[in-house]
């Protein structure tokens, strides 16, 4: 038999060269193609009408999820992606190590019980993993991702920190069918009802931000005037010491202390000491320290402070604003203009919510 030695080796040549160019355009049009993490522990599941699930996981094998803000945003991403695609939704976080339901637990969905439910459904149901942490691709993809499709698994996990919601607005597979309601709503309107659809203060929490709120308005006369100062960023994004001046000039205005008291929350302790030496008559203070969330030790009164912090935020009659998915999400879930202000640029301007994200140019 004769080989045709020269002719084979053109043709090893040329899908040397195809096969590279093919799987980069695979690459570019494939689903999943958001760096995830998909472990598949068990079998998928033949196909049946039993229930599927999809959980905000926070901890273990994916190690960072954020602070508060970040986790958040992953949860109410994940609680639309549950809308969109049917599925129960639940709320699973480890780290650090306290029970979530200390702090928040469910209002209008069950979000507890459902991690429950999954525990008990052992090996019978497949599970997939997705790490989506900083992806800024999916922010893309959700534009046109069909959900159903990508999460094949009964039960799937995700980590996230970045806002889909402009993204799944534009999604015709969905925004024409289950998540219709967000049609005619602001992204910061969605965010706000997706917070109150999921979240509600514990009971102690709530006792505590009751008797607070108390302390800021002893009579209707008061108002409570809020500024929440983020120190840590870098960057364009950084409060400077010109920023805080401008903040404490602002906040000087408000001087009547039987008119106004005056609420400063900030990731510096320097920075509250200096609200109560500023403001001696009027400063009312939760009495919490700044804690690491990510702290082994007190990770968790970091995570009753934040929560606590972000909830006193919804109540203010001025809110003063600056770089931190904190003081956006609480502002969005306060849900009005009035009385909103924000430092952007090295200025101090009024603001509104639905303008948040653009002023502050984050995927968060």
């Amino acid at each position: 038999m004769v080989v045709h030695s020269g002719r084979y080796k053109i043709k090893v040549v040329k899908l040397l060269i195809v096969l590279p160019v093919m799987f980069f355009l695979y690459q570019q049009i494939k689903v999943t193609d958001v760096d995830v993490t998909d472990v598949e522990m068990t079998p998928l599941a033949a196909k049946q009408t039993r229930s599927r699930y999809i959980i905000y996981h926070c901890g273990g094998r994916f190690g960072l999820c954020g602070g508060w803000s970040d986790r958040v945003m992953g949860i109410l991403m994940t609680y639309l992606i549950s809308l969109a695609t049917n599925r129960k939704f639940g709320i699973e976080m480890t780290s650090p190590p306290c029970n979530l339901t200390s702090y928040v637990t469910p209002n209008l969905v069950d979000w507890y019980s459902v991690v429950d439910e999954v525990a008990h459904l052992g090996h019978t149901a497949s599970k997939g993993f997705h790490n989506l942490y900083k992806n800024a691709n999916l922010v893309l993809r959700a534009k046109t991702v069909d959900f159903d499709k990508w999460l094949r698994h009964d039960v799937t996990y995700i980590t996230s920190n970045l806002d889909y919601v402009d993204s799944l607005k534009t999604n015709s597979r969905y925004i024409d069918g289950p998540l219709s309601w967000m049609r005619d709503m602001t992204t910061d309107q969605v965010f706000a009802k997706a917070y109150k659809d999921i979240f509600q203060l514990s009971p102690s929490l709530n006792r505590s931000l009751t008797g607070f709120i108390s302390k800021a308005r002893p009579n209707s006369d008061y108002q409570l005037i809020c500024a929440h100062i983020r120190v840590s960023e870098f960057g364009h994004r950084a409060t400077t010491l010109d920023d805080v001046e401008l903040i404490w000039n602002f906040l000087g205005q408000y001087s009547d202390v039987m008119r106004y008291k005056v609420f400063v929350t900030s990731d510096s302790e320097d920075i509250r000491n200096n609200a109560k030496i500023l403001f001696p008559g009027q400063i009312i203070d939760t009495g919490m320290s700044v804690y690491d969330m990510d702290d082994t030790v007190l990770g968790c009164q970091g995570l009753e402070n934040a929560v606590y912090d972000h909830h006193v935020l919804m109540t203010c009659d001025v809110l003063v604003l600056t770089f931190s998915g904190d003081g956006r999400l609480a502002a969005y879930v306060r849900g009005t203009s009035e009385g909103l202000f924000c430092v952007v640029g090295h200025r101090l301007t009024e603001c509104s919510p639905s303008e948040l994200k653009t002023l502050y140019r984050g995927h968060g």
